[in-house]
């Protein structure tokens, strides 16, 4: 997933975990400084970003907290959250 123009997309029945995986790779690629289209068709953003929130709080429990806000800042810019 190097290129810089890369469209992907995850189909499957529900609750099998395609919005964790996604917001996984979404991650990923923000902390990679790249930017971040996430179109979610059945949930709204705060329950999106939640998961964000949630995922991203367990991959970081080794930083202090401030430097946890401030990459946690720092990604909400570079994602943006379409419903």
């Amino acid at each position: 997933m190097d290129n810089e123009d890369s469209f992907f997309a995850v189909l499957a029945r529900a609750g099998v975990g395609k919005t964790a995986f996604l917001v996984q790779l979404a991650l990923n690629a923000i902390v990679r400084d790249r930017n971040v289209l996430h179109i979610s068709l059945g949930d709204p953003v705060k329950k999106v970003t939640l998961k964000y929130r949630k995922l991203f709080d367990n991959l970081i429990d080794q930083n202090t907290e401030e430097n946890i806000n401030e990459l946690w800042q720092s990604m909400l810019l570079r994602r943006f959250i379409l419903t």
